[in-house]
């Protein structure tokens, strides 16, 4: 039979049966969210507990970004959610606008699940970061426990440290792309570290005077807990950002669809054919969004390696100074 639109919800009697498999399904499904909570509540106390002091802000603000999905999911549910007799908010506007009392609050679904899908992705992506800041954090530290004792070691030399720096050659052009960035040695990576933490030390335009058994990696590390403590907290313009392109896409919509006269001003075929045209459109153009965004970001990656190559520390011209055995 045919559907008609209609303004209040529909209910059906159901059978025992139903009512019996509905109770069922109702404790699977209460089962199933106490187990997802208890399971985020785990994880959490892991996440808190393996991260270092440094790191703590960081995750505080992650935790921060998912209370904020939850506050979503809250306004979801009250503007689609039936009280009583009473049909929903989005359900009223919906018959009020379109005719139809579900067209609306399929549609906010929609919208709500992307958005939730978009923040998901970006919570992957910090976990992703944070992961690799921690596994960063722990090679610096290994470089200043290595330096500490050479520097502790009476037998330890100048010259000891100053080869410690010296970084193999690399052809040209193998500088800056992924695989050989993400595949140095341990030495090299180790040489890096030594160098910029000379010149850190040996800064002439420095204020204060740095001690030469400064902790270089607790300094890198709250310096790194301090940007990633910005790149995770999403603020108002990153929202206002996500609305933009929405819009931008909207329009393509609009505008492709406007082109291809869709909507069905040839009356022989409805409009059909060109609206599939129209969703074709967009989808394409998005495709190609993505595209140009990996590859500018292979770019980007690459500039970004080359310009850490020119600024990075050539060796002293004599050997740093070995700081003799503080007297107890």
């Amino acid at each position: 039979h045919g559907k008609a639109l209609h303004g209040g919800t529909h209910h059906e009697t159901a059978t025992p049966g139903q009512e019996r498999a509905e109770r069922q399904w109702s404790l699977i499904f209460v089962t199933a969210i106490v187990t997802a909570s208890v399971t985020f509540e785990t994880l959490k106390e892991i996440v808190e507990e393996n991260t270092p002091a440094t790191m703590a802000t960081v995750v505080e603000k992650f935790f921060g970004e998912l209370a904020t999905l939850g506050f979503i999911g809250t306004i979801a549910f009250v503007l689609t959610t039936d009280f009583g007799e009473s049909q929903s908010v989005l359900g009223r506007m919906s018959f009020t606008y379109t005719g139809d009392s579900h067209m609306l609050i399929h549609e906010f679904e929609i919208l709500h699940f992307l958005i939730f899908f978009v923040m998901v992705f970006f919570v992957s992506s910090v976990l992703v970061i944070l992961v690799l800041a921690i596994g960063q954090r722990g090679l610096w530290a290994k470089f200043q426990r290595q330096l500490t004792e050479l520097l502790k070691d009476p037998k330890t030399s100048s010259e000891d440290i100053h080869r410690l720096m010296v970084v193999p050659l690399h052809p040209p052009g193998v500088e800056g792309t992924i695989v050989h960035e993400y595949s140095k040695p341990e030495s090299t990576l180790r040489a890096y570290f030594l160098r910029f933490r000379q010149r850190f030390i040996a800064d002439a335009e420095c204020p204060v005077t740095i001690p030469e058994d400064f902790d270089f990696s607790a300094y890198l590390t709250l310096r790194i807990s301090h940007v990633l403590g910005e790149v995770v907290e999403v603020g108002v313009f990153d929202w206002v950002a996500l609305w933009g392109a929405y819009l931008v896409l909207y329009l393509v919509n609009a505008v492709s669809q406007y082109a291809l006269h869709s909507g069905g001003e040839h009356p022989e075929d409805g409009g059909e054919h060109d609206a599939s045209v129209s969703l074709y459109v967009v989808l394409l153009a998005f495709f190609i969004v993505q595209l140009l965004l990996m590859v500018g970001a292979f770019s980007l990656f690459r500039m970004l390696a080359y310009m850490l190559h020119l600024l990075s520390p050539g060796l002293p011209d004599k050997p740093p100074p070995t700081p003799s055995p503080k007297k107890r």
